[in-house]
């Protein structure tokens, strides 16, 4: 192999990376360097929620997960909580996020490692999220990994590696802000589920978790139509359209949803009265 191949392969895998990110994140593990460990483990984790789980529980019986899933949703449930927590306070109630100002890569105050610390603790939630499927393989509740399910967990480290690495803080705290949000009430959900607490005037909750979420990237798809729309907004019009490409990718397949699984059910319970 010739030596400028070499160069450019070491370029490409790392160099290029190193100079287009942010260097204030270089130390912090996963966003040192190219977006290779991350594209390989959610490569992975596709292939064990459709191909390697699946397979290993065929013929075995169901595993009691739910003193595991009360413990995992507790740890989000703080994580998330805490993540929201700090956005707000170092966002100004979120009106800071709305800025359009440009990301200065020399700002080495408090507050802005409070929201890089926030985007990164928003990233690193991106991988326990996993384990959300590894309990429905465990629990034989294959139905519940379906095509959004995992497409969802599986560009979402990415989407979020790509915020930490560039663009952190600033204009971009509005996503890793309203996802924490979201995941702290969804979490809770989830832990009330996991300790049995069902009772059936509860239940709406699901739906309402749902609407929370299309609230959600209706709210990012309007920042990044804010952004684009701005005359003197300063932030990069290329994470601008990205964000907006990723709202809608998600309003639209949580929309998709939405209506199979409770308003096609409302209308074929009115149909039957």
């Amino acid at each position: 192999m010739s030596t400028n191949l070499v160069k450019l392969i070491n370029y490409v895998h790392y160099d290029m990376w190193q100079e287009t990110g942010d260097p204030r994140v270089d130390s912090y593990p996963m966003l040192n360097g190219g977006p290779w460990k991350v594209l390989t483990l959610s490569c992975l984790y596709v292939l064990f929620a459709k191909y390697w789980g699946p397979k290993l529980m065929k013929g075995r019986k169901e595993w009691d997960c739910r003193r595991a899933m009360i413990v995992h949703n507790i740890i989000l449930i703080i994580l998330n909580g805490l993540g929201c927590v700090t956005g707000m306070l170092a966002t100004n109630m979120g009106r800071e996020s709305w800025t359009c100002r440009k990301l200065d890569t020399n700002d080495h105050s408090f507050k802005s490692y409070l929201l890089i610390n926030l985007g990164y603790l928003y990233f690193i939630t991106k991988f326990i999220d996993f384990a959300d499927t590894l309990f429905f393989i465990l629990r034989k509740k294959d139905s519940h990994i379906t095509g959004l399910h995992v497409f969802h967990h599986a560009i979402m480290p990415l989407t979020a590696w790509v915020g930490c690495k560039f663009f952190p803080g600033g204009n971009s705290a509005l996503t890793p802000l309203a996802n924490t949000f979201v995941h702290t009430v969804m979490y809770a959900y989830y832990l009330c589920a996991a300790m049995g607490i069902r009772p059936e005037k509860y239940m709406h909750l699901k739906r309402r978790i749902t609407e929370i979420q299309l609230i959600q990237f209706t709210l990012v798809l309007a920042h990044s139509l804010y952004s684009l729309l701005h005359p003197n907004c300063e932030w990069p019009r290329a994470l601008a359209i990205a964000e907006g490409l990723e709202a809608v990718t998600f309003l639209k397949l949580f929309s998709e949803f939405y209506k199979r699984t409770y308003l096609s059910h409302t209308s074929k319970a009115m149909k039957s009265m």
